[in-house]
């Protein structure tokens, strides 16, 4: 019997030695992308990091961007700013990102963002790179940017952590497990937020990206704006209900407003609509509803070399 018990214990911690390898090694779990807090940006990644995630490579400079190091650097400095869109996470490699397929031997397109960022984090993110000699600044935005204020709360383990898990298992477990549960074992969803705090968020949202398209004007280098739609706002759903077509209808409506803001400020615009759909079908574009796959990062690139001529920033050399 205790023979038979200790080869049942010793089945179960080569299971789970295997699985934690695999989770590690095979997936990249273990190792996500960690940030920090920050007074003035609210939070930001943490620099130099080097990992891989999903087969990716993910790295971060001593300016805690996704981009190798500035330091030395010669060419000339543009900085593309936002959230997640041009950030990625560990889902796309890093040489497949918009900024590095935009650097070559003539510039170095820094990549200064992080997930869920809104302007007033991107406001603060620029200030806090003040000393860097840069030739034009693209700042990357989507409608959900709008009502994005900070809260400068603690930050969340499960989408912002700050120190890695003990196991690669634990993140598995914890992070990715109920995504794929069922509706009644998954956590109890957070309560919805108010009506009066969502039109309270959209006014704070709305002064946060006035006062970033006065700290771009105010660079005195060549700045633009590029739109990033979401996968609705790029085509309407094939069978689309009440709340579907009232939210591609908000995102649209923000989306002429943030570019009618920006056009008061001389500030050029470009939609990436156009890029995507000359990409291909929407699946080749987007991992999910917003964010977008390797090919999606090339059509990204090609709306923000427009936003660069746009702002009479030349192109690389052919």
């Amino acid at each position: 019997m205790r023979r038979a018990l200790l080869i049942l214990v010793g089945l179960f911690l080569t299971s789970v030695a295997g699985a934690e390898a695999f989770a590690r090694f095979g997936l990249g779990l273990g190792t996500p992308p960690l940030y920090e807090t920050d007074p003035e940006v609210e939070y930001r990644l943490q620099a130099s990091q080097s990992l891989h995630r999903f087969g990716n490579l993910f790295e971060t400079n001593e300016r805690h961007m996704r981009s190798p190091t500035l330091i030395g650097e010669t060419r000339p400095i543009w900085l593309v700013v936002g959230d997640s869109i041009p950030f990625a996470g560990g889902q796309v490699d890093q040489a497949d990102l918009a900024t590095s397929r935009l650097t070559d031997e003539t510039r170095m397109v820094a990549n200064l963002s992080a997930g869920s960022w809104g302007p007033a984090n991107e406001l603060a993110a620029i200030r806090a790179n003040a000393d860097l000699p840069l030739a034009g600044i693209v700042v990357v935005l989507n409608s959900d940017d709008l009502p994005d204020v900070p809260t400068f709360a603690p930050l969340d383990p499960n989408t912002h952590p700050t120190e890695a898990p003990v196991l690669a298992l634990q993140e598995a477990l914890i992070r990715y497990l109920p995504r794929y549960l069922p509706a009644s074992l998954k956590p109890a969803p957070l309560p919805p937020v108010s009506a009066d705090q969502q039109q309270a968020d959209l006014a704070a949202g709305r002064q946060d990206y006035q006062d970033l398209l006065a700290g771009l004007a105010a660079q005195g280098i060549p700045v633009c704006l590029v739109l990033h739609p979401s996968r609705l706002e790029l085509e309407p759903a094939p069978v689309p209900d009440a709340e579907t077509i009232r939210r591609r209808e908000t995102g649209l409506a923000r989306f002429a407003e943030m570019s009618d803001l920006a056009k008061v400020a001389s500030i050029p615009v470009v939609e990436a609509a156009d890029d995507y759909r000359n990409e291909g079908a929407a699946p080749q574009i987007y991992l999910d509803g917003l964010h977008l796959t390797a090919t999606g990062q090339a059509a990204l690139a090609r709306a923000i070399e427009r936003c660069m001529t746009e702002a009479a920033v030349p192109g690389p050399k052919e």
